[in-house]
Protein backbone atom coordinates (compact mmCIF):
# COMPACT_ATOMS: atom_id res chain seq x y z
CA UNK A 1 0.00 0.00 0.00
CA UNK A 2 1.11 3.58 -1.09
CA UNK A 3 0.10 6.53 0.20
CA UNK A 4 1.38 10.43 0.17
CA UNK A 5 0.17 12.90 2.65
CA UNK A 6 1.03 16.39 2.31
CA UNK A 7 0.78 19.17 4.72
CA UNK A 8 2.01 17.34 7.98
CA UNK A 9 2.62 19.23 10.52
CA UNK A 10 6.00 18.39 12.30
CA UNK A 11 7.59 19.58 14.98
CA UNK A 12 10.96 19.32 14.61
CA UNK A 13 12.89 19.89 18.06
CA UNK A 14 17.04 20.42 17.35
CA UNK A 15 19.41 20.05 20.45
CA UNK A 16 22.92 21.20 20.45
CA UNK A 17 25.41 20.82 22.60
CA UNK A 18 28.21 23.42 22.23
CA UNK A 19 31.17 22.04 24.22
CA UNK A 20 33.05 25.51 24.00
CA UNK A 21 29.99 27.77 24.10
CA UNK A 22 27.28 26.23 26.55
CA UNK A 23 23.55 24.46 25.63
CA UNK A 24 21.46 26.40 22.40
CA UNK A 25 17.65 25.03 22.00
CA UNK A 26 15.89 26.17 19.00
CA UNK A 27 12.08 25.12 17.88
CA UNK A 28 10.84 25.28 14.51
CA UNK A 29 7.38 24.40 13.05
CA UNK A 30 6.67 23.60 9.06
CA UNK A 31 5.00 21.84 6.86
CA UNK A 32 6.23 18.67 5.14
CA UNK A 33 5.22 15.88 2.78
CA UNK A 34 5.93 12.16 4.44
CA UNK A 35 5.19 8.87 3.04
CA UNK A 36 3.32 5.95 4.46
CA UNK A 37 4.36 2.48 3.46
CA UNK A 38 2.85 0.19 5.98
CA UNK A 39 6.06 -0.28 7.28
CA UNK A 40 6.41 -3.20 9.45
CA UNK A 41 9.00 -3.63 12.78
CA UNK A 42 10.50 -6.73 13.07
CA UNK A 43 12.51 -6.60 16.54
CA UNK A 44 13.97 -10.42 17.30
CA UNK A 45 11.67 -11.92 14.64
CA UNK A 46 9.18 -10.48 16.59
CA UNK A 47 6.75 -7.63 14.67
CA UNK A 48 5.29 -5.03 17.31
CA UNK A 49 2.81 -2.76 16.70
CA UNK A 50 4.36 0.68 17.78
CA UNK A 51 2.48 2.66 20.15
CA UNK A 52 2.91 6.21 22.00
CA UNK A 53 2.62 6.69 25.61
CA UNK A 54 -1.22 6.78 25.36
CA UNK A 55 -1.34 3.20 23.74
CA UNK A 56 -2.14 5.13 20.61
CA UNK A 57 -0.84 3.40 17.59
CA UNK A 58 1.65 5.42 15.97
CA UNK A 59 3.18 4.78 12.55
CA UNK A 60 6.50 5.15 11.00
CA UNK A 61 7.06 7.26 7.74
CA UNK A 62 9.66 8.40 5.55
CA UNK A 63 10.82 11.61 4.50
CA UNK A 64 13.22 12.64 2.30
CA UNK A 65 14.58 9.49 2.06
CA UNK A 66 15.02 8.18 5.88
CA UNK A 67 12.67 6.02 7.65
CA UNK A 68 11.46 7.39 10.88
CA UNK A 69 10.36 5.14 13.18
CA UNK A 70 8.90 6.14 17.11
CA UNK A 71 11.49 6.07 19.54
CA UNK A 72 9.66 4.78 22.47
CA UNK A 73 8.25 1.84 21.01
CA UNK A 74 11.32 0.72 19.01
CA UNK A 75 13.76 1.29 22.56
CA UNK A 76 11.20 -0.60 24.77
CA UNK A 77 10.74 -3.59 21.85
CA UNK A 78 14.67 -3.40 22.73
CA UNK A 79 14.41 -3.63 26.21
CA UNK A 80 15.45 0.20 26.90
CA UNK A 81 14.23 2.47 29.38
CA UNK A 82 12.91 5.95 27.39
CA UNK A 83 12.64 9.06 29.19
CA UNK A 84 11.48 12.50 27.76
CA UNK A 85 12.95 15.78 29.58
CA UNK A 86 10.65 18.72 28.66
CA UNK A 87 12.78 21.31 29.93
CA UNK A 88 15.11 20.63 27.63
CA UNK A 89 13.35 18.80 24.57
CA UNK A 90 15.58 15.48 24.57
CA UNK A 91 15.03 11.75 24.82
CA UNK A 92 16.86 9.70 26.87
CA UNK A 93 17.01 6.00 25.63
CA UNK A 94 18.42 3.55 28.43
CA UNK A 95 17.50 5.85 31.63
CA UNK A 96 17.98 9.56 32.19
CA UNK A 97 21.31 10.35 33.49
CA UNK A 98 21.38 10.99 36.93
CA UNK A 99 22.65 14.30 38.36
CA UNK A 100 26.42 13.63 39.21
CA UNK A 101 26.78 14.15 43.06
CA UNK A 102 29.50 16.04 44.70
CA UNK A 103 33.26 13.66 45.39
CA UNK A 104 33.22 13.17 49.16
CA UNK A 105 36.06 15.65 50.30
CA UNK A 106 39.39 13.90 50.78
CA UNK A 107 41.31 14.51 53.65
CA UNK A 108 45.61 13.75 53.28
CA UNK A 109 45.88 11.59 56.37
CA UNK A 110 49.13 11.60 58.49
CA UNK A 111 52.00 8.60 57.33
CA UNK A 112 50.99 5.83 59.50
CA UNK A 113 53.98 5.73 62.82
CA UNK A 114 56.62 3.67 62.00
CA UNK A 115 57.16 1.01 64.68
CA UNK A 116 59.87 2.35 67.50
CA UNK A 117 62.57 0.36 67.45
CA UNK A 118 65.29 -0.42 70.24
CA UNK A 119 68.96 -0.78 69.95
CA UNK A 120 71.19 -2.81 72.17
CA UNK A 121 75.03 -3.93 72.41
CA UNK A 122 77.39 -6.25 73.63
CA UNK A 123 76.53 -7.06 77.02
CA UNK A 124 73.77 -8.13 79.87
CA UNK A 125 70.57 -6.41 79.67
CA UNK A 126 66.91 -6.97 81.63
CA UNK A 127 63.78 -6.37 79.51
CA UNK A 128 61.77 -4.12 81.48
CA UNK A 129 64.55 -1.70 82.34
CA UNK A 130 66.90 -1.44 78.92
CA UNK A 131 63.93 -2.27 76.66
CA UNK A 132 59.84 -2.67 76.98
CA UNK A 133 58.32 -6.01 77.41
CA UNK A 134 57.10 -7.38 74.19
CA UNK A 135 57.35 -9.29 70.66
CA UNK A 136 60.37 -8.56 68.81
CA UNK A 137 62.15 -9.21 65.51
CA UNK A 138 65.57 -9.27 66.42
CA UNK A 139 68.54 -8.71 63.75
CA UNK A 140 71.88 -7.52 64.13
CA UNK A 141 75.01 -5.85 62.35
CA UNK A 142 77.68 -8.21 62.70
CA UNK A 143 77.36 -11.67 64.12
CA UNK A 144 78.06 -13.27 67.35
CA UNK A 145 75.64 -14.88 70.36
CA UNK A 146 72.55 -13.75 71.35
CA UNK A 147 70.75 -15.90 74.74
CA UNK A 148 67.72 -15.47 76.57
CA UNK A 149 66.56 -16.56 79.77
CA UNK A 150 63.17 -15.83 80.97
CA UNK A 151 62.14 -14.61 84.73
CA UNK A 152 62.54 -18.53 85.81
CA UNK A 153 66.25 -18.67 84.35
CA UNK A 154 65.02 -20.93 81.84
CA UNK A 155 66.47 -21.04 78.36
CA UNK A 156 64.47 -18.62 76.30
CA UNK A 157 66.53 -18.22 72.80
CA UNK A 158 70.27 -19.39 72.30
CA UNK A 159 71.22 -18.24 68.70
CA UNK A 160 74.38 -17.41 66.55
CA UNK A 161 73.13 -14.09 64.38
CA UNK A 162 74.79 -13.05 61.69
CA UNK A 163 76.00 -15.81 60.48
CA UNK A 164 72.93 -18.06 58.06
CA UNK A 165 70.55 -16.96 60.04
CA UNK A 166 69.82 -13.12 59.70
CA UNK A 167 66.82 -12.71 62.42
CA UNK A 168 65.03 -14.50 65.32
CA UNK A 169 61.60 -13.61 66.08
CA UNK A 170 60.54 -13.89 69.98
CA UNK A 171 58.37 -13.10 72.94
CA UNK A 172 60.19 -10.71 75.69
CA UNK A 173 58.24 -10.71 78.66
CA UNK A 174 59.80 -8.42 81.65
CA UNK A 175 62.71 -9.65 83.78
CA UNK A 176 63.85 -11.78 81.08
CA UNK A 177 68.08 -11.49 80.72
CA UNK A 178 69.61 -10.64 77.28
CA UNK A 179 73.39 -11.63 76.95
CA UNK A 180 75.15 -10.19 73.40
CA UNK A 181 78.26 -11.48 73.02
CA UNK A 182 80.78 -10.28 69.93
CA UNK A 183 77.62 -8.59 68.44
CA UNK A 184 78.42 -4.60 67.57
CA UNK A 185 74.75 -3.63 67.66
CA UNK A 186 71.00 -5.67 68.43
CA UNK A 187 68.32 -4.00 66.89
CA UNK A 188 65.10 -4.81 68.61
CA UNK A 189 61.67 -4.36 65.74
CA UNK A 190 58.50 -4.70 67.21
CA UNK A 191 56.51 -7.66 65.06
CA UNK A 192 53.38 -7.78 63.30
CA UNK A 193 51.91 -10.95 63.05
CA UNK A 194 50.21 -12.79 60.57
CA UNK A 195 49.48 -15.73 59.02
CA UNK A 196 52.18 -17.44 56.78
CA UNK A 197 53.16 -21.28 55.83
CA UNK A 198 56.62 -20.09 55.79
CA UNK A 199 58.34 -19.08 59.22
CA UNK A 200 61.92 -18.48 60.09
CA UNK A 201 64.21 -18.81 62.96
CA UNK A 202 62.40 -18.07 66.27
CA UNK A 203 58.92 -18.75 68.40
CA UNK A 204 55.48 -18.68 66.65
CA UNK A 205 52.07 -19.82 67.26
CA UNK A 206 49.59 -22.22 65.48
CA UNK A 207 46.45 -20.11 64.42
CA UNK A 208 48.32 -16.94 65.05
CA UNK A 209 51.75 -17.07 63.07
CA UNK A 210 50.36 -20.12 60.53
CA UNK A 211 47.06 -21.85 59.51
CA UNK A 212 46.24 -24.89 61.43
CA UNK A 213 46.51 -28.41 59.30
CA UNK A 214 48.59 -31.09 58.06
CA UNK A 215 51.93 -29.95 56.12
CA UNK A 216 55.48 -31.16 55.38
CA UNK A 217 57.94 -29.37 57.24
CA UNK A 218 61.13 -28.81 54.78
CA UNK A 219 64.07 -26.59 55.67
CA UNK A 220 65.74 -24.27 53.97
CA UNK A 221 68.21 -25.66 51.22
CA UNK A 222 71.75 -26.85 52.66
CA UNK A 223 70.50 -25.95 56.58
CA UNK A 224 70.11 -28.34 59.67
CA UNK A 225 68.79 -27.14 62.86
CA UNK A 226 65.92 -27.45 65.76
CA UNK A 227 62.47 -27.83 65.10
CA UNK A 228 60.44 -28.52 67.93
CA UNK A 229 56.55 -27.99 68.65
CA UNK A 230 54.84 -28.62 71.89
CA UNK A 231 50.60 -29.20 72.28
CA UNK A 232 48.69 -26.28 74.16
CA UNK A 233 49.06 -27.86 77.24
CA UNK A 234 53.01 -27.91 77.48
CA UNK A 235 53.29 -31.93 75.95
CA UNK A 236 55.69 -32.23 73.31
CA UNK A 237 54.36 -32.92 69.92
CA UNK A 238 57.52 -33.34 67.62
CA UNK A 239 60.94 -32.69 68.10
CA UNK A 240 63.73 -32.84 65.30
CA UNK A 241 66.68 -32.07 63.55
CA UNK A 242 65.60 -30.91 60.03
CA UNK A 243 68.34 -31.09 56.98
CA UNK A 244 70.66 -33.50 58.15
CA UNK A 245 68.48 -36.66 58.27
CA UNK A 246 65.55 -35.61 57.99
CA UNK A 247 64.55 -33.58 55.04
CA UNK A 248 61.08 -33.40 55.79
CA UNK A 249 58.78 -34.01 58.04
CA UNK A 250 54.93 -34.49 58.23
CA UNK A 251 53.17 -32.80 60.97
CA UNK A 252 49.61 -32.15 61.71
CA UNK A 253 49.53 -28.40 63.66
CA UNK A 254 46.92 -27.52 65.28
CA UNK A 255 45.78 -24.44 66.92
CA UNK A 256 47.50 -23.41 70.45
CA UNK A 257 50.60 -25.24 69.79
CA UNK A 258 53.96 -23.55 70.00
CA UNK A 259 56.57 -23.88 67.32
CA UNK A 260 60.43 -23.17 67.70
CA UNK A 261 62.82 -22.89 65.32
CA UNK A 262 66.79 -23.05 65.96
CA UNK A 263 69.85 -22.68 63.45
CA UNK A 264 67.60 -22.39 60.14
CA UNK A 265 66.94 -19.83 58.65
CA UNK A 266 63.37 -20.43 57.45
CA UNK A 267 60.93 -24.17 57.55
CA UNK A 268 58.57 -24.01 54.10
CA UNK A 269 55.15 -25.63 55.29
CA UNK A 270 53.83 -27.84 52.25
CA UNK A 271 50.52 -29.50 52.06
CA UNK A 272 51.48 -33.18 51.27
Amino acid sequence: MFKKTKGFILGVVVTLVLTMAGTALASTVRNINVTYRDIRIVVDGQEITPRDAQGNVVEPFIFEGTTFLPVRAVAEALGQEVDWDGATNTVYIGGAPTQPTEPPPTYESAPAPQPETFMLHTGTFTVGQDIPAGRYVITVEGSGNFIVHNADERLHVNEVLGRGVASVTADFGNGYQIRISGIERVIFTPAVRMLSTTLTTGHWVVGQDIPAGIYDAIPATGESGNFIVHQANGRLAYNEILGSRVEKLRVNLQNGQTIRISSLSSVSFVAP
